[in-house]
């Protein structure tokens, strides 16, 4: 079942919410990323998958359409990774605070 931008569904057991946002756009992603904290909480990863191909010949092809393809397949990932990173490197901290707190209660 298709989920809008906005709408919070059940999915096997866990939640997912979808939030619209400009990749292109660096606060756009602020925006989704302080969204998704609010809604769900914890950042554990990111799927970079935005993209754009605008086909065309090099001579001919405006150079607003080059710039739309960088600002979304290059630009756009760099958004999003530094929009979530803070959340990303908590998660990151405290999976190994769990790793290290179990390898010292259950020494081998």
């Amino acid at each position: 079942m298709p989920v809008r931008a906005g709408e919070s569904d059940q999915l096997r057991g866990g939640t997912a919410v979808a939030i619209a946002a400009d990749v292109s756009d660096s606060a756009s992603l602020r925006d989704a990323a302080e969204m998704i904290a609010a809604e769900l909480g914890a950042v554990d990863v990111l799927v970079n998958n935005a993209g754009v191909m605008l086909p065309g010949e090099i001579t001919h092809q405006p150079m607003s359409e080059w710039q739309r393809m960088i600002d979304t397949n290059l630009l756009g990932a760099l958004h999003a990774t530094r929009a979530f990173l803070p959340a990303l490197i908590d998660a990151a901290a405290s999976l190994r605070r769990r790793a290290c707190a179990s390898a010292t209660s259950n020494p081998g």
